[in-house]
């Protein structure tokens, strides 16, 4: 019972959101029992829950509670601190941590030296390819990650020679249309106007095609926000 108690809530939240109120619904569940005898369902989703912990958790009275969870901040860490940490979560963490491209990769390639013998190995890389493809997509992704495994940390220099390729490439492809906007709106509004109407012509040329927003600002030298903005008038469009 406890856990249908838990179903209900959950899905009186989701329509409450659909509806897009500000504040989520408070739901209290009653259960009217008509039934012979005693009542001896469980009450908590707590009391039919595994129990792994002995000690009275008073400083964390609501650990294991539904819906409560443990925050674990990376701006609280250093990037040697979890480089030098053994844990496999600490390298997952750090994945996450890098924002620059170049240093992204070779995090990634002294990562691999660090975990190549620990059986749990493919968590990490499973979160390595995650945060690869969000800026180069599946195909890019799949070819970086087998020459950070299979060739480790001499082969950097080859990955980063197949990064800048890939931003050529693309560069390429959403050059003509930017070019062609920028030169002839820049003969009516002047060539600094008109170099920005050509980087955002690029921009929404590379958003049509679903380039990730990470390799487009990049590319275009736009901030993630300044390009959030663009693909939210599109979308409106």
């Amino acid at each position: 019972m406890p856990y249908r108690i838990v179903n209900y809530q959950i899905e009186s939240m989701r329509v409450n959101e659909a509806n897009k109120n500000e504040k989520e619904c408070l739901v209290i569940a009653i259960v009217i029992f008509t039934g012979k005898g005693t009542w001896t369902a469980k009450r908590y989703i707590e009391e039919i829950q595994e129990k792994f912990f002995n000690e009275d958790f008073t400083t964390t009275p609501h650990l294991g509670t539904l819906g409560f969870y443990n925050l674990v901040d990376i701006n609280d860490y250093t990037k040697d601190e979890l480089m030098k940490d053994n844990s496999l979560l600490s390298k997952i963490m750090l994945i996450e941590k890098e924002r620059n491209t170049k240093d992204l990769i070779s995090t990634m390639f002294e990562i691999n030296e660090r975990i190549k013998n620990n059986k749990n190995k493919e968590i990490v890389y499973d979160a390595m390819a995650s945060g690869l493809s969000k800026k180069f997509g599946p195909k890019l992704t799949k070819q970086i990650m087998k020459k950070i495994i299979e060739k480790g940390s001499d082969n950097m220099l080859a990955v980063e020679e197949m990064v800048l390729e890939e931003n050529r490439m693309l560069r390429k492809q959403g050059i003509s249309e930017g070019k062609k906007i920028g030169i002839n709106e820049g003969r009516k509004l002047g060539i600094t106007e008109g170099k920005r109407l050509g980087i955002r012509a690029n921009v929404i040329n590379m958003l049509k095609m679903n380039f990730p927003i990470k390799t487009i600002s990049e590319i275009s030298e736009l901030s993630e926000k300044e390009i959030e903005e663009i693909k939210e008038e599109l979308d409106k469009n």
